[in-house]
């Protein structure tokens, strides 16, 4: 089903581009935020277990070493490669490919009878695939227009952890991560909104800037072995939320289509 709907939006761009009077080819790139909420809970958790184990060999004499906290995965960066045909001076419409990375990462040994080494390393990559539609609404030499786009987003999380205990901790942990690699994948469909503004410096050059939100959120993320992603395993699969606000700035190059060869 899914191939039948790119097949279908292929086809759409490519009868759409008989129409085009003009191919805008952009690249953009830049920052972008991702909620990843029940991910960085997982972390937030995480940390609060590091942040235990150093005050406790902070005051013990028989051991030596400290482990940095992870930092939440809250943002990460944007490349975006994209066509348009612009039908009329006010509408364009075309198709988009985007990718999003974001990563995480700690690790540190305590040193007593023996060395105890704690690392953990997670990271996601998002594979984006759309079609969208831009509005302009502002032609006075700066261009100003309104983004809307619908995408298929698909998804790599990768999870690597380290979590050995050393043996001069007084207690028992009721919680400790499961340890070991791992890759898991997940799929959704998701709508991107945005704000666009343009400055043709020549007629086959524009730069832009722009501010998007993403919304989109997978269901659940699956190994090769087809279990479900359990950071701290608690018997919760975590959802990955890609939701968040990007901003870019690119440059697009105008081929002008049109039978005269007229620049527009």
């Amino acid at each position: 089903m899914k191939g039948l709907t790119v097949c279908l939006c292929v086809t759409l761009l490519v009868s759409t581009a008989g129409l085009a009077s003009t191919l805008e080819m952009t690249f953009s790139a830049g920052p972008s935020a991702v909620s990843l909420s029940q991910v960085n809970t997982a972390i937030t958790a995480f940390n609060v277990l590091i942040e235990h184990l150093n005050e406790t060999f902070d005051a013990h004499p028989d051991v030596d070493g400290s482990v940095d906290s992870l930092d939440l995965m809250r943002s990460g960066l944007a490349l975006r490669a994209s066509e348009a045909f612009r039908l009329v001076d006010w509408l364009a419409v075309g198709g988009h490919v985007e990718i999003l990375r974001s990563s995480t990462a700690t690790r540190g040994v305590y040193s007593g009878a023996g060395e105890s080494t704690i690392g953990i390393a997670l990271g996601i990559s998002t594979i984006g695939l759309g079609v969208d539609a831009h509005v302009r609404f502002v032609d006075v030499g700066l261009q100003m227009g309104f983004d809307l786009g619908a995408s298929y987003y698909r998804t790599t999380f990768d999870r690597s952890v380290i979590f050995e205990i050393p043996e001069e901790y007084p207690d028992t942990l009721s919680s400790v991560p499961p340890a070991g690699d791992a890759r898991y994948t997940a799929s959704t469909l998701g709508l991107e909104f945005g704000l666009t503004i343009a400055y043709p410096v020549v007629s086959w050059l524009t730069v832009h800037s722009s501010i998007s939100y993403r919304a989109a959120s997978t269901a659940g993320a699956l190994d090769s072995a087809g279990a479900a992603l359990d950071l701290d395993g608690n018997g919760q699969s975590e959802s990955l939320a890609l939701g968040g606000l990007a901003v870019r700035l690119g440059v697009s190059i105008n081929i002008d289509l049109s039978m005269n060869g007229r620049k527009e």
